[in-house]
Order: C-alpha cells, then structure tokens, then sequence
C-alpha cells in the first residue's frame, strides 16, 4: 500500500490543477501570505489532491465530501502527522 509520501512523486490530474492554480491566485492575491505559508498551503493541497486522486480514483475535487476528508485526515495521522498540524 503506497503511503502519501510515495503518491507526492506523481502528477496531478488537468482538471485539479485549474482548481490548484485558483487556489494558489487566491492566497498570493487576496490573502498576501507569507511565501512560506503559502507553500506549505499548496503542499498540503497537493497532497490532498494526490490522495484523492490515486486511493479513491477521483479525477475532480467536485466529488470531495466529508467522509472523504475525514478519511484523508485519518491517513495523516496515521502517517504520524500531529492532530494539531491537520
């Protein structure tokens, strides 16, 4: 069973990227974080994408509901992510 670390090393799909690149306008443009926390921002979506997309075979974050976020989170913590870094 792949782990999210390995899943990083793939690509995501078209259709998330628009979602990635709106995203990412957004927090450059309206919320003017730090470079930093918005990288950190971007990874964690990244991730969440790749979750998404190779374990549940979801091409397009439009199908996302909260039991698959609940699940991603669950993931997390067992990657031994903090409950407070979630």
């Amino acid at each position: 069973m792949n782990n999210l670390k390995q899943i990083l090393t793939q690509k995501v799909s078209e259709q998330n990227k628009k979602y990635f690149l709106i995203f990412k306008t957004y927090l450059i443009g309206e919320k003017g974080f730090p470079r930093t926390t918005i990288n950190s921002y971007l990874l964690d979506i990244e991730e969440f994408f790749l979750y998404i997309e190779q374990r549940l075979n979801l091409k397009d974050i439009t199908q996302v509901n909260r039991l698959i976020i609940r699940s991603f989170m669950s993931q997390l913590q067992e990657l031994g992510y903090k409950k407070s870094s979630i």
